[in-house]
């Protein structure tokens, strides 16, 4: 039974996802500029000071919900969503041997964070990547049938012992 680790359904619920954390960063910014403006719009200049302490504080309050919570939010689900989109449009090639996962997670740069799984093909020994959220669905080893785009799992499939 071949097991598909990619499918559209998740790819547009990343995409989702992402158009939605777009719209909670456009959210932040507009309401820190709408309180600032309110702020500075009274004509009343009694306790300005206060007023522009709260203006700084609203400022700074979404700059530092944007870089600590937003901005990381964005890079991991932009790099998912192109990585899986690069999944489901490139060609497969099947290759077989007996499977031999890494354990160490890598992350590359501004993309997913990947694990190297090599594959002893008998006379040479092949190496590809898998996404890390998908890393606990392979077999620990064992002979398997790999599907590949370019050098990432994208499908497996178990091969059984026959007696």
């Amino acid at each position: 039974m071949t097991v598909h680790l990619y499918d559209k359904n998740e790819a547009h619920s990343f995409a989702l996802r992402l158009r939605r954390a777009r719209i909670a960063c456009a959210g932040v910014f507009i309401a820190a500029l709408a309180v600032c403006i309110l702020l500075c719009i009274r004509v009343n200049m009694g306790n300005w000071v206060l007023r522009r302490n709260l203006a700084i504080a609203v400022s700074a309050l979404a700059g530092w919900i944007y870089i600590l919570w937003l901005r990381p939010l964005l890079r991991s689900l932009r790099g998912e969503c192109i990585h899986f989109e690069s999944m489901l449009s490139q060609d497969t090639a099947a290759y077989t041997g007996l499977i031999h996962p890494d354990s160490a997670a890598r992350l590359i740069p501004g993309s997913i964070r990947v694990r190297r799984v090599r594959l002893d093909c008998g006379d040479k020994e092949e190496s590809f990547f898998v996404n890390e959220r998908f890393a606990q669905r392979l077999p620990s080893e064992g002979r398997v049938t790999l599907y590949c785009a370019g050098s990432y799992i994208r499908d497996f499939e178990v091969q059984h012992e026959r007696r």
